[in-house]
Parts: structure tokens; sequence; C-alpha cells
């Protein structure tokens, strides 16, 4: 397939390897203090003032996870305030409010300022992994309900959430896509070495998710489905009626887990259980207060669930 249309665009490339190199220069001056590690796991995020509505229910969120750190990167004055108040612990990146001529808007619908925040996933991912046994990159718009280790299978070198739409190519190919909405990236050589591919596609394409699948291409997986499909693999229903399995691949040494839909929640076609999801990442339009009251209205109806759920065990016990 010809990719060509999602290279970076001559006016962003040199912008994107400044940011990304003077990230990598800050993290490395900081080095350890950036991280301050309690736990094995690390929390990653980026995060812009475009999305500041959101960032406030996602801290509130990362916050009442037990056995993960936390670490937030601030690409503009207005989220570094926000992350210093809030107390979580961040590392400033640097995205100017204008790095490109005109109202720029990819393929893939992001804008300038948009994409050069995703640019920033896998440099960040790899140094944060010389501190950490597991680095989890969580998108903004993807709420983390529960730690997420117990979910990732021992011998996964990388655990991601799996969608159907994009890239749709590898849906066919495969019956799934990863989605770099929620991504486990562990500490192994196989781990590391990935992310290292994953960083350098992203280097020659401006779409992190293209990016991350193209990785998966070229380390030649094969699949295992729990299911031998009678339909075509990338039909729709393959893809639900799979929904409370993980799907693992091997490539070589590398191992690769697609991680259970209705625990890691992406199309609205599934049906989950609400108290049970692990990180609700719907997949929506672009489009930052629809985000908002989508997401506000899904932790209302988990956390009211989790009480019923809660008080229903306890009149068990008394009866």
């Amino acid at each position: 397939m010809d990719y060509d249309a999602l290279r970076w665009p001559d006016a962003l490339a040199p912008v994107r390897r400044e940011i990304a190199d003077r990230l990598n220069t800050d993290l490395g001056r900081i080095g350890g203090d950036a991280y301050r590690r309690s736990n094995a796991t690390l929390l990653l995020s980026i995060a812009t003032k475009e999305f500041l509505p959101i960032l406030k229910l996602w801290l509130k969120q990362a916050k009442r996870l037990k056995g993960v750190d936390t670490l937030v990167v601030g690409c503009d004055e207005q989220t570094r305030a926000v992350l210093q108040r809030s107390r979580v612990r961040s590392v400033a990146a640097h995205i100017p409010d204008s790095p490109a001529e005109g109202q720029y808007r990819s393929a893939t619908g992001f804008d300038a300022r948009g994409l050069l925040s995703t640019a920033l996933k896998f440099p960040a991912v790899l140094h944060a992994l010389s501190h950490y046994e597991m680095v989890v990159l969580c998108d903004l718009d993807g709420l983390p309900m529960k730690e997420p280790t117990p979910f990732v299978d021992a011998r996964a070198d990388i655990a991601f959430q799996r969608e159907w739409y994009y890239p749709k190519v590898f849906v066919n190919a495969w019956g799934l896509a990863a989605c770099t909405g929620f991504v486990c990236f562990r500490n192994t050589e196989q781990g590391v070495a990935f992310t290292k591919t994953a960083r350098a596609l992203n280097e020659e394409f401006y779409s992190d998710q293209l990016a991350f699948n193209l990785a998966i291409e070229r380390s030649k997986p094969d699949w295992h489905w729990p299911d031998n499909p009678t339909l075509p693999i990338g039909d729709q229903r393959v893809f639900a009626a799979a929904a409370a399995q993980d799907i693992f691949a091997t490539a070589g040494a590398l191992r690769l887990q697609a991680l259970r839909v209705d625990r890691f929640y992406r199309h609205n076609w599934v049906p989950i259980d609400v108290p049970k999801v692990a990180f609700y990442h719907p997949n929506t339009k672009k489009d930052v207060s629809r985000k908002v009251q989508i997401l506000t209205s899904f932790t209302r109806r988990y956390w009211a669930s989790r009480l019923l759920g809660t008080l229903a065990g306890r009149g068990n016990r008394g009866t």
C-alpha cells in the first residue's frame, strides 16, 4: 500500500525533529528526577492546551490508580501550569502555537500541534523504559479505570488496545489493528527494539498509529485466534465475537498481545460490563466538548455501578 500521503509535510518535518530532540535533551538532563520511581509501571501521556478540559478528567482518574507512577508531557505553558497545580509529575515539551503557516489539517484529521504532540509518544516511551519495567502509553481521551498490569500477559513484550477501523489494511489482513491510544511497552530486549522501530517509522510517517502497525507488520506476526473464523478475517462480526478474549501473536522472539475489547473499550457496537472496564477510549469525533460529555457520563455510570456492586455484596454477607 502507498503511504506517501501520510509522510511528514515539509513545513512540519524540521519542527518535529527540533521538538523531539529538545524533549530527549530535557529528559536526559532531568534523568531519574523526572520519574522518582515508586512502582514498576509508569502511566505516560502527552497533553496540550486544546485538551485541557479532558486532562482534568484524566488526571482525576489516573490519581485513583494504585501500583503505577504517572508522568505527563506538557506541550505548552497553559498545560504545564495545570499539571503543576495538580501535583502530577510532568516534563515540558515546547510546541509552538503556530508550527505551520495557514490552517494545516492532516488526512487523519489532526492540526499541526496535534500531529507534533503525537510525535513525542515513542521518544518519551523509549526514555522512560530505561527507568521502568513497563511503560503504559495512554491518550488523554481514554480514561484508565483500573491498574493495567494484571491484564498484560507475563510473556507479552507489547500489549495494546485493538480496534477495527484504522488502518483498515491491517484489519483486513489480521482481523484487528492496534490502537496507539493505549499501549503497554515492556522493558525487554524485544520490547525496546520494537519501540525503536515504531519511533523510526513515526519519523517517516506522521500517523503514530500507522507507524505502530507498520512496525507490527515488519515483525511478520503470526496471529493466534482462539477460534478459527469461518467469515473473512476482516469482518466486523469476527472482531466482535472475540471481544472477550485476548489475541496473541508471535514474531520471532517478540510476543504481542491485542487486549480484550470488552475491558479495553473502543467501539460502541461491542457490549461491555461497565464496572469491569479497565480502559475507556470511545471512538468519537475530534470534538473536545463532546468527548468531555461522553467521558463524564461514563465515569458516573462506572462509579455508580461499582457502588451498587459493593452495596449488593454487603447485603449478601448480611443474609
